[in-house]
C-alpha cells in the first residue's frame, strides 16, 4: 500500500543550534496575511470559553445519566434482594408494633383469598376474623401502623350475622404482588381483655418506590340483634384511614375512643355515654349521640354536625367541638331524662373560618353554658328562646350585635314574663335575659370573633 505524501508546515523554524539539517525542497510563494497579535489573542479567549461552555454543559448531562443510572440499579438490587415474592416476614423491614400488643394469631401468605386484579391496575385479597362479643367482654381495638397501612375503616350491622360474634373483613389492594406478603394482618388483644385486629405494614428506613403502595378496606361488622346491646369500650387508632359509622343505634357504647388523622370521620347514628373522636386535616360529619361527653376535634377540616346531649341523673352532659382554618357548623340539642332541668357545657371554636351554632333543644329551667370563638370570620349563635343567663359578645372593627326580644311569648307555656337587660359598648355587648327575673342559677353565653361581625340571637 502507497503511502501519504509526506507533508510540511508552510513554515519551518530554524533548527535549533547544533541540530541536524535537513534540506527543505523549494515551495512556491504564497500571499500570506500576517493577524496582528491582539485579534489573535481575542480569537483565542473566545474559543477557550466556548470550550469551557460546552463542557460544563456535557459534565451536568453525564452526570444525570450517570445518577439515574446508579439508581435504577439500586432499585432492582433492593427489589431483588429484600421483596422475594415468597417472602412470609421480611427481616430487612421494620414494624412499628406497641410493647403493651400482644398478636394471637396472623394470616398466613397461603390464608389471604386472592380476588384477582380490579380496573387491570390493583391487585386485591381478602381475610376474616370473628370475636365472641362474651369473651372480649365486649371491649373492642383497633390498630394500624406502616407505611401502607392507612385504607378505610367502616362500622356497620349485619342482619345475617350471629348473635354474639363480631366480623371483621380486611380487603388489601396493592400495586405489585410481592406487597401483601408484608402485611401484618392480626387478631390481637390488650390487657383488660381488649380484643380486636391489627394491620402492620414495614416502616421504610428510605424512600420507596412510587409503585409500592397499598391501602386496606376494613368491615367491622356487629349482630343486629345482639345477644348484649352495650359495648364497654370501643377504641380504635388508625392514621391516615377514613372512619365511616354506618347507623349503630341498636348499641349503646360506655366508652369510645376514635383516633384518625390524614381522614374524614362520619356518622349516621351514634350513641354513647362519653367520646372522643379526632382526626387531622380532614373534616368530622354526621350525628353523635352523648349522655356525659363528647369531644370532636380536628385541624383544617371542617365540622359540621348535629349532636344531641341528654343529662341524667349522675351527669352534666359536656360538648366539646373544635378545628381551625376550617368551617365550624353544629346543631346542638339538649334533653334530660331525671325529670329535671339539668346542667350543660358546649364549647366550640374555630379559627379564620365561620362559626355557626344553634341550640335548637333545651328544658326549662336548664343551665347552659355556651362559648364560641373564631377569628377573622363571622360568629353566629342561635340559643333556645328559654335560655336564661348573662350573655357577652365580641368583635373588632365590626360592631357586635344582639338580638333578644323582650315581648316574646312564655315557650314554656307558663305565661312569665321575659326581662332583657343590655350594655352597649364600642367592641362588646354585654347583658342578661330570663323568665321571671330568673332563678338562683343561671347560665352564661360567649361569642368572640375578630375583624368581622359577631351576631347572638336568643
Amino acid at each position: 500500500m502507497a503511502s501519504a505524501p509526506h507533508s510540511r508546515p508552510l513554515y519551518q523554524s530554524p533548527p535549533a543550534y547544533g541540530a541536524t539539517y535537513y534540506a527543505v525542497p523549494h515551495q512556491p510563494v504564497v500571499n500570506v496575511v500576517v493577524v496582528p497579535a491582539r485579534d489573535e489573542r481575542h480569537r483565542t479567549n473566545s474559543r477557550f470559553c466556548r470550550a469551557f461552555f460546552w463542557g460544563i454543559v456535557i459534565w451536568v448531562l453525564l452526570s444525570g445519566l450517570v445518577r439515574s443510572y446508579m439508581e435504577v440499579i439500586h432499585w432492582h438490587h433492593r427489589r431483588r434482594h429484600h421483596f422475594p415474592y415468597a417472602v412470609q416476614w421480611p427481616a430487612p423491614w421494620e414494624y412499628q408494633i406497641p410493647d403493651n400488643l400482644y398478636m394471637n394469631y396472623c394470616t398466613p401468605s397461603d390464608g389471604w383469598k386472592d380476588l384477582g386484579r380490579v380496573d387491570g391496575r390493583f391487585w386485591a385479597a381478602e381475610t376474616s376474623f370473628y370475636l365472641l362479643l362474651s369473651f372480649v367482654d365486649t371491649q373492642l381495638y383497633f390498630i394500624s401502623r406502616g407505611d401502607m397501612s392507612g385504607g378505610s375503616s367502616k362500622f356497620v350491622v349485619d342482619n345475617n350475622l350471629q348473635r354474639n360474634l363480631v366480623r371483621i373483613n380486611v380487603t388489601v389492594r396493592y400495586a405489585e404482588p410481592f406487597l401483601r406478603d408484608l402485611v401484618k394482618a392480626c387478631e390481637v388483644f390488650r390487657t383488660n381483655d381488649e380484643m380486636g385486629v391489627g394491620l402492620f405494614t414495614p416502616h421504610f428506613q428510605d424512600d420507596r418506590s412510587w409503585n409500592q403502595f397499598m391501602w386496606f378496606e376494613t368491615t367491622i361488622s356487629l349482630p343486629s340483634y345482639p345477644s348484649n346491646h352495650i359495648i364497654e369500650n370501643l377504641e380504635t387508632d388508625l392514621p391516615n384511614t377514613v372512619h365511616e359509622i354506618k347507623n349503630l343505634a341498636p348499641y349503646f357504647f360506655e366508652n369510645v375512643h376514635l383516633q384518625g388523622s390524614n381522614a374524614p370521620i362520619t356518622s349516621d347514628a351514634f350513641h354513647f355515654r362519653q367520646a372522643s373522636i379526632k382526626t387531622s386535616n380532614s373534616p368530622i360529619i354526621g350525628t353523635f349521640n352523648t349522655t356525659d361527653s363528647l369531644v370532636l376535634k380536628t385541624m383544617n377540616g371542617n365540622i359540621k354536625v348535629d349532636v344531641g346531649a341528654t343529662a341524667t341523673r349522675r351527669s352534666s352532659p359536656n360538648v366539646v367541638l373544635s378545628t381551625s382554618n376550617a368551617p365550624l357548623e353544629a346543631n346542638v340539642h339538649l334533653f334530660s331524662t331525671k325529670g329535671e332541668a339539668g346542667q350543660y357545657e358546649v364549647a366550640t371554636s374555630t379559627s379564620n373560618s365561620p362559626l355557626g351554632v344553634t341550640i335548637g333543644t333545651q328544658p326549662v329551667d336548664a343551665i347552659i353554658n355556651f362559648s364560641g370563638s373564631t377569628t377573622n370570620s363571622p360568629a353566629v349563635a342561635v340559643l333556645n328562646p328559654l335560655f336564661e343567663g348573662t350573655f357577652d359578645v365580641h368583635s373588632t372593627v365590626f360592631g357586635p350585635y344582639v338580638r333578644a326580644d323582650a315581648r316574646l311569648e312564655d315557650p314554656s307555656g307558663r305565661g312569665r314574663k321575659r326581662f332583657v337587660f343590655m350594655r352597649n359598648g364600642k367592641r362588646d355587648i354585654q347583658g342578661s335575659v330570663s323568665w321571671d327575673k330568673g332563678g338562683p342559677s343561671m347560665g352564661k353565653a360567649v361569642l368572640k370573633t375578630t375583624n368581622s361581625p359577631a351576631t347572638l340571637n336568643l
